[in-house]
């Protein structure tokens, strides 16, 4: 069942974990459009003006309403650190996150590729090893 809390957020019944706690997803989309606008000081207009430009990304019930995240929330905060204190206009934010993007797909590409050639040095390790011992 979930329930509107009175600060806006959703509340959803989480899964426990082994300790007993809730597991706190930051994908969970608990916030309404008004309570976003609210705790990031903007107009609701701002925010769905992002989700045009697909600069964040929230969930959408049945009924179409938006529901944010903590994580798009924090996507929020940081397209006003790029518009705001450092001057970047939403064209240059799109651009800035498709580097970013782009970056953190090369990150893991090159960390899989790490994985792979360690896995092969510890194979052929092994190989000479076993031919020292024959």
């Amino acid at each position: 069942m979930v329930r509107t809390m009175r600060d806006g957020r959703e509340n959803h019944r989480q899964p426990k974990g082994r300790n007993g706690h809730s597991q706190h997803d930051q994908r969970m989309a608990v916030y309404h459009i008004s309570v976003v606008a609210e705790m990031v000081e903007t107009h609701p207009q701002t925010l769905r003006m992002y989700e045009r430009m697909g600069l964040v990304s929230p969930r959408r019930t049945r009924n179409n309403i938006r529901l944010y995240s903590d994580a798009d929330v924090e996507q929020v905060r940081r397209i006003q650190h790029l518009t705001q204190e450092l001057g970047v206009n939403l064209a240059g934010v799109e651009v800035v996150f498709k580097l970013l993007r782009e970056m953190e797909r090369i990150r893991a590409e090159a960390a899989n590729e790490l994985a792979e050639f360690r896995a092969q040095l510890e194979r052929e390790g092994k190989i000479l090893s076993d031919e020292g011992n024959a």
